[in-house]
């Protein structure tokens, strides 16, 4: 994981590990054993009364449901909102969570600290990384109405209400698309990248959340959606799944990595979770600042003319 060089350590390096995890999933030998342990995981999780996330509709009062946090897992049913589209989503299915496990028991990990960048990774390859700054969400589940409504109403147990002609009509009027449509499209945006990384890092153990909220970079202020782990102190390392980091090998681009900043509890908690972290590539595997800040704000919208908070000392 990333270290803030020359820096007092803050964050417990034994919160990143998921060691009962692993251990547990390596003792799986078949593919049934692996979803059998899934399986167990999930349903171990405490039913939430929370309904919703994500962002209200425009211009209400409250930009952002469950004041734009949560740490729970994303069960099927809780709501992930879309004010931008209009849209919302549920998380039907446990397939990318068998997935994701399988693949990590190949790898043979020891300590599972490796996991919360190999998200992304997963993600990428799950979802497809956007090839452009074009939402193409919209397109995308509109085809995925026309091809896809009818069995999934029906898989669902869901008959066509009065009034549709189609089911097609009927999902695009309702707004609520399985988030398993935006697979493979290159088209999910960190609200769906973020919310499949936070049910996977529940699974593997972590105490994480997934953050709603605003992001302010290069002058540019924007709704985002981001996840943060914390340590047994309640010091946190927050994880951008889709404002990535850039890495690159004698200045030729090689690979991505999460954007990963780890901050003293105090330092979060100051600013009522809005917090400015320094901005950074990687060059020969080493981090190198970019002589800029980052700054978010967990629940909250950020405005152009809202000054930048200083860089927090880490």
């Amino acid at each position: 994981m990333e270290k803030n060089e020359g820096k007092k350590k803050i964050f417990d390096g034994e919160a990143i590990k998921c060691q009962s995890f692993i251990e547990r999933l390596n003792k799986c030998t078949t593919d049934e054993e692996i979803k059998a342990y899934v399986d167990s995981i999930v349903e171990a999780f405490p039913q939430s009364d929370v309904k919703e996330l994500g962002t209200k509709a425009m211009f209400s009062k409250g930009a952002y449901s469950n004041n734009g946090q949560y740490n729970g897992f994303i069960g099927e049913n809780i709501k992930l909102s879309n004010s931008t589209l209009g849209y919302s989503y549920h998380i039907y299915d446990r397939d990318y969570l068998y997935d994701f496990a399988s693949k990590v028991k190949d790898m043979n990990l020891k300590e599972g600290k490796e996991v919360i960048p190999y998200v992304l990774e997963y993600l990428n390859e799950y979802f497809g990384y956007p090839k452009d700054n074009v939402d193409r969400r919209e397109d995308v589940l509109y085809d995925y109405s026309l091809k896809h409504a009818e069995e999934f109403y029906k898989r669902q147990g869901k008959s066509l209400e009065k009034g549709f002609e189609n089911y097609s009509e009927q999902m695009q009027m309702e707004g609520s698309f399985p988030i398993s449509a935006l697979k493979g499209t290159h088209s999910a945006q960190c609200i769906e990248r973020a919310a499949i990384a936070q049910n996977i890092l529940k699974m593997c153990g972590y105490d994480s959340s997934i953050i709603y909220g605003d992001i302010q970079k290069n002058g540019r202020v924007n709704g985002h959606c981001w996840n943060s782990i914390s340590d047994k102190d309640g010091n946190v390392m927050l994880v951008d799944y889709s404002d990535v980091v850039l890495a690159y090998n004698d200045g030729t681009y090689s690979y991505m990595k999460p954007y990963i900043y780890t901050i003293s509890k105090e330092d979060y908690e100051r600013n009522g979770g809005t917090i400015s972290l320094p901005d950074y590539r990687i060059d020969n595997k080493k981090r190198i600042s970019n002589q800029s800040v980052r700054k978010y704000a967990a629940g909250k919208s950020l405005t152009k003319e809202e000054p930048n908070l200083e860089e927090q000392e880490q």
